[in-house]
């Protein structure tokens, strides 16, 4: 039977997680609140975690060989809450899965018409030791996710928010990220090399501002997409066209459908596809890890 808790609006439970609730007056004159929370690993061997960012800047680390599956200070004018779900069984293994949700109270949200003052700042902790699913939803505010250590399942990243930074694993296992940030400025990083023997598959959907991805010189990598439509295509000179059969383009993209790749893309250790969705003004700036975009 799953176990279902609430965490947040002056609700406690020891048993599943620790919240200190501190609040400091702003310059404003507006109340800002800081939540910590704190849900250990226990005996979950899977985790599917759902962060619904506030108006906050955010950033989410991983923190390598810890119990502790995720740690927050969450300091804001938003109103968060974390909804924990213990039970059930995910994977072939029938892994016990723990699913966190933290989001908004309905009760306590506020309308924002304005940015995040300079006191406001949300900290997020993952844990490495199980995998992850994890979905991230950017509001207003800014996002760095450095995620190089975690053991992702799979990551979808959606919203708007001002400007997201984000550092992917490129060798912990197979995984999917789909990434629709909207207008937000958006740079991803692939970490590490080619030594997991894995595919990735990176889905980007509409970028106003631009985009800069930038990945390891070791892996193999392909591009494809209706990639005529970007304004601007910097991309690694590595890079150069092959044929895309018609009953792998999507029906509605059959000519405007296109795939670029590296040299030796099929027999790669580690291979990396970056499918285009969408794209409106921004420019797409694809370089090799280490060099100059």
């Amino acid at each position: 039977m799953s176990m279902y808790r609430l965490i947040g609006a002056g609700v406690f439970a020891a048993a599943t997680a620790v919240i200190v609730l501190l609040g400091v007056l702003s310059d404003t004159g507006g109340r800002l609140l800081t939540r910590q929370f704190s849900v250990p690993v226990g005996e979950a061997g899977f985790a599917g975690l759902q962060l619904h960012l506030g108006s906050a800047p955010t950033t989410i680390e991983v923190l390598p060989g810890g119990d502790t599956l995720l740690a927050a200070s969450l300091t804001s004018r938003d109103d968060p809450r974390l909804l924990i779900t213990d039970g059930g069984s995910s994977g072939a293994a029938q892994a016990l899965r723990k699913s966190l949700v933290l989001e908004q109270a309905p009760e306590g949200k506020i309308s924002r018409e304005s940015a995040a003052g300079p006191d406001e700042h949300w900290e997020i902790s993952l844990s490495d030791r199980i995998p992850l699913d994890l979905e991230i939803n950017v509001s207003q505010g800014s996002l760095v996710a450095d995620l190089a250590d975690a053991r992702l399942a799979s990551l979808v990243l959606s919203g708007g928010g001002k400007a997201v930074e984000l550092t992917l694993p490129a060798s912990t296992g197979d995984y999917g990220a789909d990434i629709d940030v909207g207008s937000a400025r958006l740079e991803i990083r692939l970490s590490g090399t080619g030594e997991g023997g894995a595919d990735r598959m990176l889905t980007l959907t509409a970028a106003d501002d631009g985009l800069l991805l930038q990945v390891p010189g070791d892996i193999g990598l392909r591009l494809e997409g209706e990639i005529d439509a970007l304004a601007r295509l910097d991309a690694p000179p590595t890079l150069s066209d092959v044929p895309v059969p018609a009953n792998e383009c999507p029906i509605d993209q059959v000519e405007r459908y296109r795939a670029q790749e590296t040299a030796g893309f099929r027999t790669a250790v580690t291979r990396i596809t970056v499918r285009v969705v969408e794209w409106r003004t921004g420019a797409f700036v694809l370089s090799a890890a280490g060099s100059q975009p």
